[in-house]
């Protein structure tokens, strides 16, 4: 049965999107230079004992016109500021990146009208506080207390006077509040054990000094910690609570509370508490994706880069000019530099992402020019999966400067894919190879071909990692195939079609022609190409024209209890001086063990051996290097062989089965996780820590599976099938 190619990825993904403040949170510092060239900085204006009202806005807003023609401020700055009480001082900034100062006063496209005349109170131009301020939508208003707490405002001068108040006449005699809880893990927790270090805000909202406090850390509903805080605490006066290191099992809400204030209970306990969510990083189910990018405009400002869990870049694409750190740096009169792996302007990127191991990992997409994906409804950064009308898991949207993804890669996911993998157009190739470009065998049926609605195959170049495929391949209808070239090293395919390509003229690489050469004509299909590669005799003629130093036609191993026996049979040798006989532990990285002289020049069937005595334990990958006189190297397929004295160390049985699986280890160690897959990779049940080493599937249909057992230092897959 064919299957489509499984990029079908449980895809979830977490993102570090800009909420308002948290009520009581720290206000971040900042200093501005408003249009008349005063500076003004918070802190400095805090310590001073002031309170501080900032409104945030953008002169293309209609709410922000219309309070500006309403008078905005100046009543309430008129009471308290410094002609009032002198107890507050108003700041206005606009925080779009791209109002000019000159737009302030009117006149432009990006505004309604005059914001300056008339304003009583300072007026900025400064977009980094719509980050720095968490900005997401216009106007924002907030309260600064002299402490440096913050408030959601209003435009409300009653609402405004309640705030103050609740500042100065501190609520009740002992009155302690928790603010500004947060976390090492910047929101998300990626695995299913993950080690969180949570830090707090203590404050005194009454009028009694706090001496004595019990702070518990509550994740979900179970008390994980307690600090005990000594010292002395005044009104409005704030301390630093910071928990011990614990570990998270999941997505989990953490939660910072007080429990008791100088040795007895809080009298108001509305603030006794605050909480954080920490997201868990959803999966991969395969180790890749498609990364898809689309601007309308300015699209030579976008740079982004894929990070490991030590933050280590493993990729990056885009503008490379700009870089991790260029956000926000440029605009229309300073433009980034010119850079040829920019991307143009409403031109579809789709950039195949595979990743070579389990583990956490970071999309960190960045805006040059600081406005983000705020142009056209169709511009998007996008992670996508499945084919054509591929799902959307993910759009980045909205005004930014930098933009983060975490993805997860369980260390559950097959980095090898099963059955057959059916690749429509030029994006599938690159993305299956992308993905499976550390499996030198596959255990799967190539379909490749390209039908109306997909990119056109071009290229097979993406292939050239590949030495064997253990059903067979095939190459049809792809109109602008023009050759073979990236199948050099296959060495090894029971059937090969290549069919229906009407410009594929070059054909005779070397490893298609190992198999024309060393396979039954019944095993190929060669028709209805360009000329050169229009049938199998064509490709016979063409391949006398490509030096093998061996044709290798077979290479098999055996367990004995004397070693491994390797053996293999040439049809013919040219220029061969011999063999070197290559072993692996992870079927990537080979070393030699030994050598096996070759026969030079024969037109004969000649036949080798050799004996490992000292295999390594566990699974042993051999293949064969064999090199000509002009020291030329071509390798042969990989085999593998089980070095096991007794059993193996996981067994499930029985096999076939109806309803209940029992998994049995003769090391007795405990199962830590079953997963059961379908034929397409496709997650169809898990379990954790199974009671009695059963698990339970009669709500499987019945079929062919693949279960993957771990243990607390193993780990075993195979195919099991339910009756």
């Amino acid at each position: 049965m064919k299957v489509f190619l499984p990029l079908l990825l449980s895809l979830f993904l977490s993102l570090n999107l800009f909420g308002q403040l948290l009520p009581y949170s720290t206000a971040p510092n900042f200093r501005v230079k408003d249009i008349n060239g005063n500076y003004w900085e918070l802190y400095d204006l805090l310590d001073s004992g002031k309170f501080v009202v900032l409104d945030l806005f953008y002169t293309h807003c209609p709410p922000c016109w219309s309070f500006q023609q309403a008078g905005g401020f100046n009543d309430f700055n008129a009471q308290y500021g410094p002609d009032g009480t002198d107890q507050v001082r108003v700041l206005a900034v606009e925080v779009n990146r791209f109002t000019p100062t000159r737009c302030l006063w009117g006149g432009c496209n990006q505004n309604y009208g005059d914001y300056v005349t008339g304003t009583s109170y300072p007026i900025a131009n400064d977009d980094y506080l719509a980050s720095l301020y968490a900005i997401r939508s216009w106007p924002t208003y907030y309260l600064i207390y002299p402490n440096r707490a913050v408030r959601r405002g209003g435009t409300s001068t009653s609402y405004l006077e309640a705030l103050m108040r609740q500042y100065l006449a501190p609520r009740g005699e002992l009155n302690g509040m928790i603010s500004d809880v947060t976390s090492d893990l910047d929101g998300f927790s990626c695995g299913n054990s993950e080690s969180v270090t949570v830090q707090a805000k203590l404050r005194n909202m009454g009028q009694d000094p706090i001496t004595e406090a019990l702070v518990q850390l509550v994740v979900d509903s179970d008390t994980l910690a307690i600090f005990n805080w000594t010292g002395n605490l005044l009104s409005n006066e704030v301390t630093d609570i910071a928990f011990a290191t614990q570990t998270l099992s999941s997505a989990q809400t953490i939660t910072a509370e007080i429990v008791t204030i100088n040795q007895q209970a809080d009298l108001e306990t509305a603030n006794n508490s605050q909480s954080i969510q920490i997201q868990q990083a959803h999966q991969l189910s395969l180790p890749g994706f498609v990364l898809e990018v689309l601007l309308e405009d300015r699209a030579e400002g976008l740079y982004w880069e894929i990070l490991d869990e030590n933050g280590r870049q493993l990729k990056e694409g885009g503008n490379l000019s700009i870089g991790p750190n260029g956000g926000g740096q440029y605009s229309d009169s300073n433009l980034p530099p010119a850079d040829p792996n920019a991307y143009a302007d409403s031109v579809l990127q789709q950039i195949p992402i595979g990743l070579s191991q389990a583990g956490c990992y970071t999309l960190h997409v960045v805006s040059g020019y600081g406005n983000g994906l705020t142009g056209h409804l169709e511009e998007r950064v996008s992670i996508l999966y499945g084919k054509d009308g591929y799902g959307k898991e993910l759009d980045m949207r909205g005004e930014f400067t930098d933009q983060y993804l975490q993805i997860h890669l369980p260390d559950t996911v097959s980095f090898c894919p099963w059955e057959t993998a059916e690749l429509q157009g030029q994006l599938d190739v690159d993305v299956f190879t992308q993905v499976y470009g550390s499996c030198p065998v596959l255990d799967v049926e190539l379909y490749i071909w390209s039908p109306a609605r997909s990119q056109p195959l071009k290229d097979l170049s993406g292939f050239s990692y590949l030495q064997s495929c253990t059903a067979k391949i095939s190459v049809v209808g792809n109109d602008s195939l023009k050759s073979l070239r990236g199948f050099e090293n296959l060495l090894y395919v029971p059937r090969l079609t290549i069919a229906g390509n009407s410009q594929l003229s070059d054909c005779a690489v070397e490893g298609v022609c190992r198999h024309i050469r060393t396979q039954s004509p019944v095993n190929t299909y060669i028709g209805n190409n360009n000329g050169g590669c229009n049938s199998r005799a064509e490709l016979f003629i063409a391949c006398s024209n490509v030096p093998l130093a061996a044709d290798l036609l077979e290479f098999q191993g055996e367990v004995h209890k004397e070693g491994h026996y390797l053996s293999w049979r040439t049809a013919s040798e040219s220029d061969n001086e011999g063999f070197r006989i290559e072993r692996s532990s992870d079927g990537i990285h080979f070393q030699a063990i030994g050598f096996e002289k070759g026969a030079g020049q024969s037109q004969s069937t000649q036949t080798y051996a050799f004996l490992d005595e000292a295999p390594l334990g566990g699974t042993n990958y051999y293949r064969l290097a064999m090199l000509d006189y002009n020291g030329t190297i071509s390798h042969s397929t990989v085999i593998a062989l089980q070095a096991q004295v007794g059993p193996p160390s996981i067994q499930v049985r029985p096999n076939p089965f109806r309803d209940v699986l029992r998994i049995e280890t003769t090391n007795g160690q405990k199962i830590e996780y079953v997963g059961v897959y379908d034929l397409r990779g496709q997650l169809q049940a898990e379990f954790y820590k199974p009671r009695n080493q059963e698990v339970e599937m009669s709500h499987l249909a019945t079929g062919t599976y693949f279960i993957h057992v771990k243990t607390e230092g193993s780990s075993s897959s195979q195919k099991i099938i339910k009756r």
